[in-house]
């Protein structure tokens, strides 16, 4: 069984509802269903929940593959609490205004604390897969 994925997965869905609820809210703001480049809040929330949907699916088919390789569940859940606290700092720092020197550094904390657990987990099937 896949427990820890589990859990990881469930609230990694309930933030991916919030961001597609804020691109819905965002849109129908703007009046612009498809259009949305002359409206920089409705271009961020789509962008938060792109590249929410662009890196989740990867690490949870990874974490899942882990914990099937019989990995601690201490390391499990790090690399699925690191990549959550990454997600949520990532999409934060697009839909935060002001300061954007701040926002930006806090998106690049995000993107760093995202590619730790995706590179830690394959380095750790791949060595599986040689050992």
């Amino acid at each position: 069984m896949l427990i820890i994925t589990g859990f990881f997965a469930a609230i990694l869905a309930i933030f991916y509802v919030f961001l597609s609820l804020n691109v819905v809210k965002n849109r129908s703001r703007s009046r612009m269903p498809l259009v949305f480049w002359e409206d920089p809040r409705l271009t961020e929330a789509i962008r938060a929940h792109g590249n929410f949907s662009e890196y989740t699916p990867i690490f949870l088919i990874l974490l899942a593959l882990m914990e099937v390789n019989s990995s601690s569940g201490l390391w499990l859940y790090i690399a699925g609490g690191v990549f959550t606290l990454a997600r949520l700092l990532h999409a934060f720092s697009i839909l935060v205004h002001e300061p954007k020197t701040e926002s930006l550094k806090i998106r690049i904390i995000g993107m760093i604390l995202t590619f730790i657990p995706i590179l830690s987990i394959s380095v750790f099937l791949i060595v599986k897969f040689f050992s």
